[in-house]
């Protein structure tokens, strides 16, 4: 669990949307990215796959990332 604070956020944004970053947007058909304007994480974790916010504060947040299909984690604690 952690901390991360994010302002202008866009988590499930497809690639070829992704505008916050380098130009032009790569990625394969299908896929979704996540950017923001800033971003400062300590110990991160999450489970979601589209939120959007002005900013976004999250407490005890998680984030791994898996290829293989599997979840990154298997219990959330509040």
């Amino acid at each position: 669990a952690g901390d991360a604070v994010f302002t202008n956020i866009d988590i499930g944004t497809a690639d070829s949307a992704l505008s916050k970053g380098g130009t032009p947007p790569v990625g394969l058909a299908g896929n979704f990215g996540q950017e923001a304007d800033t971003a400062v994480i300590t110990n991160l974790r999450q489970r979601f796959y589209s939120t959007s916010a002005g900013e976004f504060h999250l407490t005890g947040m998680s984030l791994n990332l898996k290829f293989d299909g599997s979840e990154c984690f298997t219990t959330i604690t509040p």
